[in-house]
Order: C-alpha cells, then structure tokens, then sequence
C-alpha cells in the first residue's frame, strides 16, 4: 500500500489484505448447534457473502459505487485502489483455507480436546 493510500484511510481496511493474511471463511467453534437449527440463516448469510466477493471481483464500477457511498472516499484514484486491494484481499472459490481450520481447531482444544486431533 502507498503512502497514498494512507492519507485516504485505504489502509485502515484493507492493510490485512495486502499483506496477504488468511482469511477464515468458518465461523465459531460452537456454532454447530445453531447451523442445525437455522440452515436457512446459515445459507443466505453463505450465499450473500459469496455473491459480495463475486460482485467486488467483477463489478469494479459498482463496487466503487458502495466504497464511495458507505467508506465516505470521494477521491477516484483512492476508489481504484480500494476496488483492486479488496479484490486482491477475497479468494476466486470462498473455502475454508488450511490456516482457518487450524485456528478453529486450535480454539476449540481447550473446551474439545478431541479437537487437536482434528476429529472435532
């Protein structure tokens, strides 16, 4: 990120992004109960966040639209930036990655001890 970017307020949200961090796609370590019991909410809740990376990474105009309305950025090359960095931040399939189920399974060790081995 340029210093640019940093007078804009771009690397507040994005920084992690850049950096290339694992992004955790799973949610918590007790949800496994309320996914039973709310398949529909966990769907839609899957489904939107899915159609919101599909929209970043193909619609570069409509996502400066929604950054420049809601990130309160007026400037057009800071828009550009934001738009790109997002994108770059997101995967091309949203799956849990290797790195998120390690942190799952790492939080879950201490009430689950079956956990550290991956049997959950």
């Amino acid at each position: 990120m340029d210093a640019r970017s940093g007078e804009i307020g771009v690397s507040r949200f994005v920084g992690h992004g850049i950096a290339r961090y694992s992004i955790s796609l799973e949610c918590g370590s007790d949800a496994g109960k309320h996914v039973k019991n709310n398949r529909s909410l966990i769907a839609k809740v899957v489904r939107a966040n899915t159609e919101a990376i599909h929209f970043i990474k193909t619609d570069r105009e409509g996502t400066k639209a929604i950054f420049s309305k809601f990130l309160k950025l007026k400037d057009p090359e800071g828009l550009e930036r934001a738009a790109k960095a997002y994108a770059m931040i997101f995967p091309e399939i949203p799956m849990p990655t290797p790195e998120g189920v390690k942190t799952l399974l790492d939080d879950m060790a201490p009430r689950n001890p079956q956990s550290q081995n991956g049997r959950a």
